[in-house]
């Protein structure tokens, strides 16, 4: 039995502002270059990763991804300089090269802490007054 199988709760979604992530590794195998995180909740994260991004030229042939289903993904929010990880429960293709890749956290991840990433990551809304991600979080060479 995979471990997101066992998952008894579902929790609030926050729809974002299309964070970027990248570095995108499944079992330490590099998948995709970026992604985009469209929505997040308090035990996983909805990915928007688009055809030419895969890394893998058998992937890039096929319309469905699932075949990852119970891998587990690694991706950085370069934004914010942190390494994030889970399973993926879900893929999902939904036109124009584009695919949602659903994910939940590893079970070592603890609760305040998704609560606290859910809270940080900006809504749609609360961008609108900014250009891009970096106006809010500076990267290091920025600073």
């Amino acid at each position: 039995m995979r471990a997101f199988e066992n998952r008894q709760s579902v929790a609030l979604r926050k729809e974002t502002e299309a964070i970027e992530v990248v570095a995108i590794r499944l079992n330490l195998e590099d998948f995709a270059e970026t992604a985009k995180i469209m929505d997040i909740s308090k035990t996983g994260l909805l990915l928007h990763v688009h055809r030419e991004e895969l890394l893998s030229t058998e992937a890039k042939k096929k319309f469905q991804l699932d075949n990852i289903v119970g891998e587990q993904l690694f991706m950085t929010i370069d934004a914010m300089d942190l390494e994030i990880d889970g399973v993926v429960t879900r893929t999902k293709s939904i036109g124009g090269g584009w695919f949602e890749v659903g994910i939940d956290y590893s079970a070592g991840s603890p609760d305040y802490w998704r609560e606290c990433l859910v809270e940080l990551l900006p809504s749609p809304d609360e961008m609108e007054d900014y250009d891009d991600i970096e106006q809010i979080w500076p990267t290091a060479e920025d600073e």
